[in-house]
């Protein structure tokens, strides 16, 4: 029990630090986007971000880390305390810990996927999930920057996963902080998938940031948060994406396409 504790423990000063990570990254992509004319081909929105939204983001980024950290913690210690949530601490081999990582991988996509959707139909859209969209053009700062209660939902998913399944200590090492990267990944703002990413059977179905970029643009389409495979199935993959993929890409082949945009 101690070793889960310490384990949650460690996993939520490493939210904190994640948050503050996110104005590091924040910057330096600012900083490359302005400096390398290559990087800039790479950006997926030219709509610029003003002083107002930025406001908004910190400080729905601040009010959303703080509380779902402290009640996703709080519930988590709670489930340790009462023997629900546990964790293996023995010797595991490799192909176990790849395993169990990628049961959580799907249960967590198809998770977020249906209470992404669940998000969207009124009034949940206005009272929670507006708050993140007002971020059309997202970026690292973008991920946070949600209502606590979106937060909260969407990593409720964690400790349930760790009730359902008692996996290995070490499979927590990635399963913790893996949502928070991909999450920073995909509202970076930038795209750095290569062209034939969705056009290879082996990629297609894991998504990258323009494909999470459209859904910010678009509100109604591409609500995956690992992969393609729910929206592929329910249909709610944008239709033109895999067009609009290809046509970026085709403006770093060709930065006098950036220039004239």
């Amino acid at each position: 029990m101690d070793s889960v504790l310490n384990l949650l423990q460690v996993s939520g000063n490493a939210v904190v630090s994640l948050w503050i990570g996110i104005f590091v990254l924040t910057s330096l992509l600012a900083g490359a986007a302005r400096i390398s004319g290559y990087v800039r081909t790479m950006k997926i929105q030219q709509r610029p971000i003003s002083w107002r939204l930025l406001r908004h983001e910190l400080f729905w980024s601040a009010c959303n880390v703080f509380c779902s950290t402290l009640v996703l913690t709080v519930l988590s210690n709670w489930l340790v305390q009462q023997g629900l949530l546990e964790t293996n601490t023995a010797a595991a081999a490799w192909y176990v810990v790849a395993f169990e990582f990628l049961l959580f991988f799907f249960i967590f996509d198809l998770y977020f996927y249906l209470v992404h959707r669940a998000l969207h139909v009124q009034p949940l859209f206005n009272w929670i999930h507006k708050t993140h969209h007002r971020s059309l053009n997202p970026r690292p700062l973008s991920y946070a920057s949600m209502s606590p209660l979106e937060g909260i939902s969407e990593g409720l998913i964690i400790p349930l996963f760790l009730t359902l399944f008692t996996v290995h200590e070490t499979s927590t090492y990635f399963i913790l902080p893996f949502a928070s990267l991909m999450g920073l990944y995909v509202h970076c703002g930038y795209e750095f998938a290569p062209r034939w990413w969705y056009q290879v059977p082996a990629t297609k179905w894991l998504i990258t940031p323009m494909y999470h970029s459209q859904h910010h643009q678009y509100f109604t389409s591409n609500y995956g948060a690992f992969t393609t495979i729910w929206d592929r199935l329910f249909g709610t993959m944008r239709a033109d994406f895999e067009q609009d993929f290809n046509r970026l890409k085709s403006r770093r082949a060709n930065p006098a396409t950036q220039e004239a945009s």
